[in-house]
């Protein structure tokens, strides 16, 4: 495959996770988008101004379940990109939010969560409790995610991480 190739399909799943078009993402845009008139009526009503743009929430402002929804949709279907993904989102996380979501995810019951963190964690952003989050994915029941999970922690000590 090409390297122009992979950066299509990289960009087109963020866009498509992070935009929200997954399965049944169209009916909560629907409902966001009623709740959006209806609180626009509100504040027309009480004479309130809408929000402050500082205050809106950008398109990598990922909620953990629907983190979770995305990574197994696409885990399934492309394992890299669910860990392009979700590395995406470790990144753009609050260091202590960041903590605990890789906490959660390296003891989760789910392969395609642990295999799409292992992966997501050879990129060398800092995160602290990833060379321990790492340790356990390197003794994971599961190869793929051991394979993974060694070549996350010889990258991470070659930049020092």
């Amino acid at each position: 495959m090409s390297l122009m190739r992979i950066i299509k399909r990289v960009l087109g799943a963020t866009t498509i996770a992070t935009v929200g078009m997954v399965p049944g993402a169209a009916a909560a845009e629907e409902l966001d988008a009623v709740q959006d008139m209806e609180l626009d009526g509100d504040a027309h009503r009480t004479g309130e101004r809408e929000r402050p743009p500082e205050t809106e929430i950008s398109a990598l402002d990922l909620l953990p379940s629907r983190l979770e929804v995305v990574v197994e949709q696409w885990g399934q279907v492309e394992p890299a990109l669910a860990a392009v993904l979700l590395g995406t989102a470790l990144r753009a996380t609050h260091p202590v939010e960041r903590i605990a979501l890789v906490c959660d995810w390296a003891a989760s019951p789910s392969v395609v969560r642990r295999r799409a963190l292992a992966r997501a964690l050879a990129d060398p952003f800092p995160c602290a409790g990833a060379i321990t989050a790492l340790e356990v994915l390197s003794r994971d029941p599961d190869p793929a995610v051991r394979i993974a999970a060694r070549q996350a922690v010889q990258i991470r000590s070659q930049l020092r991480v």
